[in-house]
């Protein structure tokens, strides 16, 4: 995220619930969000501006992100199995049949 877009939208959010802000309060904010995209971080305020009564922790702000979910290669149903996993897998995984050596 920019830095600059996170201070007007974090100030924003700040002045909108009356809220003091300290220098601290700020870098503890920022080093929290500083990896979520500018977009993300202002659905992310624009969310609590919709729901909340009250200012937002950094895990509320989070709840508005999505979460990439890593995918499973036993996920056979998902794009990340073709016919060579398949292969490698009757080959080489926990149920091949191997030769006696």
């Amino acid at each position: 995220m920019n830095r600059q877009h996170f201070n007007e939208q974090f100030l924003g959010m700040c002045e909108y619930f009356g809220k003091d802000h300290s220098e601290s309060v700020i870098q503890i904010y920022w080093n929290a969000l500083k990896t979520i995209s500018d977009d993300e971080f202002t659905k992310a305020v624009t969310d609590s501006v919709m729901k909340s009564t009250f200012f937002p922790r950094v895990a509320e702000l989070m709840k508005s992100v999505p979460k990439l979910e890593p995918m499973l290669i036993e996920d056979k149903g998902g794009l990340t199995w073709c016919y060579n996993t398949q292969r490698l897998m009757d080959k080489y995984g926990p149920n091949a049949k191997r030769a006696a050596a």
